[in-house]
């Protein structure tokens, strides 16, 4: 676990979710990068950057990560590369609505032919579980997940599979 900004993570989750997205290269320079070397000192080493740092206000969380050799990681530090901002704003969720479900007044997303939706319980047995639902020709898929990110990334993978 790292700890950083006073927050605990684990690197090691996110980190090959990312390293899955980025083809295993850096996404500034562009190298190959070897996953071998990972939290090695050397130039080469595939670490995972927060696309909007932490001290601008970004989240640890896979749309705002992306893995950098430690060269480039290092000479971007906390800045905000406006290079990236389209990068980010691409991976971020798109038209979330946070909702208790218990309620009757229940709303969700609407996209194209389908409809989408990702929410937190708030109360009972699953308080603090997110339940990603989607409706599509007639037919309604949820699953429920421990994190925000697994919710949205099923519902982004729903989405595809259904052309929503």
């Amino acid at each position: 676990m790292a700890k950083q900004n006073n927050i605990v993570f684990s690197d090691s989750i996110i980190f090959m979710d990312v390293w899955d997205l980025s083809n295993g290269c850096c996404e500034i320079c562009g190298i190959k990068l070897d996953l071998s070397k990972r939290g090695c000192f050397c130039d080469d080493a595939p670490e995972v950057d927060h696309i909007i740092p932490f001290t601008r206000g970004g989240h640890h969380a896979i749309y705002n990560t992306q893995i950098l050799c430690r060269s480039c990681n290092q000479k971007k530090g906390n800045k905000l590369l406006l290079s990236e901002l389209e990068k980010a704003k691409n991976r971020w969720p798109t038209e979330l609505t946070l909702v208790d479900l218990k309620k009757p007044d229940t709303k969700y997303s609407t996209n194209k032919s389908g409809v989408t939706g990702v929410s937190q319980f708030r109360k009972g047995n699953n308080l603090g579980k997110w339940k990603s639902k989607i409706i599509y020709d007639g037919v309604e898929t949820v699953r429920l997940f421990n994190t925000f990110e697994e919710a949205v990334f099923f519902r982004k993978e729903m989405e595809k599979k259904y052309n929503v």
